[in-house]
């Protein structure tokens, strides 16, 4: 235990150095270290929970259709994807249960967001929301019947049925099922 908040210690001193001039990023109580909310720092985390958050699937106003496309932008893969500490079981847990967390916010946020843009005719933006969204979720069926949906009301047939043949050979390989 020693050695390894030595460890720590030193770590946290690097990161700290490494983010100087970010108006105290870390804050660290006792044994516990987490992002200073109050920082005037960017979290895209934060931007994946406000458009959870602060959004309805009907109606959407402008403020509320961009607050979706900056959230849906800021996606970049499954939350701390990869990564996990040996020896620290309750912790590779919590990153599993984020990630499924995030994964569904970042499901619902392409879901309204392509929506949307469907339901106002912005096709080409549909498919490529849609498109963003398979991948992140490659296994995800709706995002694969909207896709069919919008290749298909942009008179594209043949991209609809490639879509429906990448998602009938992916749940097959990967879950041994057919599309519904």
């Amino acid at each position: 235990p020693r050695k390894a908040q030595s460890a720590l210690r030193s770590t946290l001193a690097r990161i700290k150095e490494a983010l100087r001039g970010v108006d105290d990023l870390l804050k660290i109580e006792g044994d516990r270290i987490g992002f200073n909310a109050s920082s005037a720092s960017f979290l895209d985390l934060n931007l994946v929970a406000g458009a959870t958050r602060d959004t309805q699937p009907t109606q959407l106003a402008p403020p509320t259709v961009t607050l979706l496309q900056n959230a849906a932008e800021a996606a970049r893969g499954p939350f701390l994807e990869a990564f996990s500490l040996p020896d620290t079981p309750a912790f590779n847990d919590w990153i599993v249960i984020q990630r499924n967390v995030i994964g569904g916010r970042l499901n619902l946020i392409h879901d309204r967001l392509s929506n949307h843009q469907l339901e106002t005719h912005l096709i080409h933006p549909a498919i490529e929301t849609v498109n963003r969204w398979l991948v992140l979720d490659r296994l995800n069926e709706s995002a694969y019947q909207r896709l069919m949906r919008l290749h298909f009301l942009n008179g594209d047939r043949s991209a609809a049925l490639q879509a429906y043949e990448t998602c009938s050979e992916l749940l097959d390989k990967e879950l041994g099922v057919e599309p519904s």
